[in-house]
């Protein structure tokens, strides 16, 4: 509830007494007070009242009520004040203290300010005090508890660091401060003690921002990003370049985190209409900042040159870099769609870029270019001179991209492309044996770098060092060359190894024979018979006989036509119509493939020899049949092999045979029997010149078949009326020889001698006719062949003797003359 001070008479007798020695101590019965008509403090009715120059409180050891103090202020100013409700708390003066009459208000209000309290006037004229939490707003006098302040060319939220609550001294109060940028105020409810506090704050801020002024700093010699970025490290914030322009929001910073004392970082920003800085401060921070650019722009000392470096540039660059020459920039590569200048600003920056940046940008730096090997270094002269010594230790000319032919004469340059570009990328025909020093690469970055420290360990000349970054290899078909782009150094032994590959494979000839032999015997003894007793009929049935023209049952059986072997019958008979067939085949076939082929060292080859048979296909209609061709099947002779020659002189071999034939011959478009043999080996391992057996296969066919009836086809001699028999004996051998001939001679002179043979057997001339040796007469002579005394004494002068091939023909006459002959 809200009470008003007691200050009649009647009050207790505590307050009296309290009151009378707060009086008393104070001394204010002092005699020659002047009161002054003006300055009064206004009481309750509005009219000025006088008031003393001094109140002076003396010390006491006592502790006083603040409610006794508010009771004796009021007394004293003759106003009226009300509480809300109980203001608790005690005041004590250590020492004596004079206050101005004028300023007891103000004493009160600090007094009540540290138990969370505030006096506010109310606007009929009566003061109130109330917790500092529950001020309502006021916009009148000097106890107003809403302030609406303007900042003029300021924005308003960027003094809410500085006057969040705790900024300002005098408790805690509404805390109810609102900034409204687009009009430039701050609204303020608070105590009335704060509210004044937190304008005069606003005011000397105003008036702080008011004497800087924006003044330009032109640059001669250095960038003007570069010159604020050195400036900022220079004077301790290095972490903190991001440039601060006109009308951008200031970093606010963190309560409780550690920052540089120097705010140039956020007052120094880059004009963008020239090689200038523009500084915002006063004279005398213009004066500092103009002495701490004069310092940085100042002609350089360093001086640009380019160094050829090849595909190690980066790595040399980063070996120069710990030995003290300067930071490195890594350009980034254009076929990487990443941006190229990433200093102008994010816009335009790749946020995936992954291109090293230096934030501070002065002293000796080397720019790295991967993807031209170059390193563009800035430094003194002496720093030059280093990193020239290191670039020549590391033999970085070496390094450098040429393109070299290399004409092959023994193999297919596709082939041999191939296998070289499987190497440089590691893939699986890195593992061939044909490839000499040069297997399990591990691959990585090959570089001169590493190549140099490998040669001061003793490391191989043999070590290869591509990789698909530096090196390429293709091949031009139509000329048989390969082409190979890599560092000059890698060359060498890309040219060792196309030498070593590129030689003339020996070849091997190698002479087949596959024997098949088989002895088939086939006997088949069968009878049949009828008999018809009256209403009896009874036969037997073995594929001999066909029954008669009725087709009834008893009808006496007629022999079929086409029997093979001895046929017998008895026919026309009523009681024993008997047919009897007996036949033996005896089959001995003897088959002879001879294939043979020429190939080379390591190389698959194939040769067939194939037999077709047509076929028919027929098809069967309600009313008619249709026959048409169905294609062909083949038999014959198949060979793939693959020789490796060892260099102990023996071979290895894998091979797959096929032999198959036609048994018999055809009948009514259906192709006879098929037999087809398969003989295969992964690898074999022969010598040469040697006839070997490599594979065969042999097959016993008995076969004993009885067709009978039970019991009666049991029965001695006369069982063999009742049944059908049929015996099958066969024997059939396959044998594959092989017979390889390594042929190695330089001038084909083994391949020609074995060409002799099968070339007389099929009556070919030779090639070539036979030539007989002719001598030949020297027509001029020359002067120093006939005097000795004038041999020249330089053997290079000597005329050297004409000579002329001579050939047979023959002129118009008939006469064979030998061209160069005359007469």
């Amino acid at each position: 509830m809200i009470r008003k001070t007691d200050c009649s008479p009647d009050a207790s007798p505590r307050r009296r007494h309290t009151a009378a020695v707060i009086a008393l101590v104070a001394g204010l019965a002092a005699a020659g007070q002047v009161f002054a008509q003006e300055g009064g403090v206004p009481g309750a009715d509005g009219a000025a009242q006088p008031a003393d120059d001094t109140v002076e409180f003396s010390a006491f050891t006592e502790p006083v009520e603040l409610m006794t103090l508010v009771d004796f202020i009021a007394t004293e100013l003759d106003i009226n004040v009300s509480t809300k409700g109980t203001v608790t708390g005690e005041v004590m003066f250590n020492a004596k203290q004079q206050v101005p009459r004028d300023q007891l208000l103000e004493l009160l209000e600090a007094l009540l300010s540290q138990y969370n309290y505030s006096l506010t006037l109310d606007p009929v004229g009566f003061y109130i005090i109330q917790p500092s939490t529950e001020v309502v707003q006021n916009f009148d006098g000097e106890f107003a508890t809403t302030k609406i302040i303007p900042t003029p060319n300021i924005k308003p939220t960027s003094l809410k660091a500085v006057l969040d609550p705790g900024s300002v001294g005098g408790g805690q109060g509404a805390n109810r401060i609102a900034y409204v940028d687009d009009l430039g105020i701050i609204v303020i409810t608070d105590t009335p003690r704060r509210v004044r506090a937190l304008e005069e704050l606003v005011g000397k801020l105003i008036d702080e921002y008011q004497r800087a002024r924006f003044t330009r700093i032109d640059l001669r010699y250095v960038a003007a990003q570069a010159a604020r970025e050195r400036a900022v490290t220079l004077v301790g914030q290095g972490n903190s370049l991001s440039s601060t322009n006109p009308g951008q929001d200031q970093a606010v910073q963190i309560p409780g985190t550690a920052s540089s004392i120097d705010n140039l970082a956020d007052r120094l920003s880059i004009d963008p209409s020239g090689n200038a800085l523009l500084f915002r401060g006063t004279e005398e921070e213009i004066a500092q900042v103009r002495t701490v650019i004069e310092l940085i722009d100042v002609p350089t000392t360093l001086t640009p040159k380019e160094y050829k470096a090849g595909a190690n540039a980066a790595m040399i660059a980063d070996i120069a870099s710990q030995r003290g020459l300067g930071e490195v920039i890594r350009l980034e590569d254009t076929n990487q769609q990443t941006n190229q200048f990433p200093q102008f600003g994010g816009r335009f920056g790749n946020q995936q870029q992954t291109q090293q940046q230096s934030t501070l940008g002065g002293g000796s730096a080397m720019m790295v270019d991967p993807v031209r090997g170059t390193i563009l270094y800035y430094g003194t002269e002496e720093q030059q001179i280093q990193l020239g010594a290191l670039i020549e230790a590391l033999d970085v000319e070496s390094e450098e991209i040429v393109i070299e032919r290399y004409a092959v004469k023994n193999i297919d340059a596709t082939e041999l492309a191939d296998l070289l570009q499987a190497i440089i990328e590691n893939e699986s025909a890195n593992d061939s044996p044909l490839l000499p020093g040069a297997r399990n690469n591990t691959g990585g970055q090959g570089t001169a770098f590493q190549q140099f420290f490998q040669n001061q360990d003793g490391g191989s000349d043999n070590a290869f060092v591509g990789n698909a970054d530096n090196s390429f290899v293709t091949a031009h078909e139509p000329t048989n060359v390969v082409i190979v782009k890599a560092p000059a150094n890698l060359q060498r032994q890309f040219a060792r190894i196309i030498g070593e590959l590129d030689v003339r494979r020996p070849q091997v000839y190698l002479d087949v024979n596959i024997l098949a032999v088989s002895d088939t015997k086939d006997f088949r003894l069968a009878v049949e018979g009828q008999i018809n007793v009256g209403q009896f009929s009874t036969q037997t049935a073995f594929g001999l006989g066909s029954v008669g023209d009725t087709g009834a049952y008893g009808d006496p059986k007629l022999p079929l036509p086409g029997l093979g072997g001895y046929s017998a019958s008895l026919i026309k008979s009523q009681y024993v119509p008997l047919i009897l067939d007996a036949v033996q085949t005896d089959t001995d076939a003897r088959i002879l493939s001879s294939p043979q082929l020429l190939v080379n060292d390591n190389q698959e080859a194939t040769i067939n020899s194939i037999e077709e048979q047509p076929t028919t296909s027929t098809t069967f209609g309600t009313n008619t049949d249709s026959t048409s061709f169905s294609g062909y099947e083949s038999a014959g002779t198949s060979l793939t092999v693959t020789p490796s020659i060892s260099e102990a002189g023996y071979l290895r071999l894998q091979y797959e045979i096929e032999l198959s034939n036609f048994t018999g011959s055809s009948t009514n478009g259906v192709p006879p029997p098929k037999t087809t043999r398969n003989v295969s080996s992964e690898s074999v391992t022969i010598p040469t010149d040697a006839t070997i057996v490599v594979g065969g296969i042999k097959v016993t066919d008995t076969r004993n078949t009885v067709i009978k009836v039970p019991l009666l086809g049991d029965i001695p001699i006369l069982g063999l009326l009742f049944r059908d028999t049929n015996k099958i004996s066969s024997d059939q051998v396959l044998y594959i020889f092989i017979t390889p001939r390594i042929l190695n001679d330089r001038n084909f002179a083994d391949l020609r001698l074995l060409t002799r043979g099968p070339q007389e057997f099929a009556e070919l001339d030779p090639d070539l006719p036979n030539f007989e040796p002719t001598v030949i007469e020297l027509i001029n002579t020359p002067t120093w062949a006939q005097d000795d005394e004038n041999v020249p004494v330089d053997p290079a002068t000597l005329e050297e003797p004409l000579i002329i091939p001579l050939t047979d023909e023959e002129d118009d006459s008939g006469v064979v003359r030998r061209s160069g002959e005359t007469g």
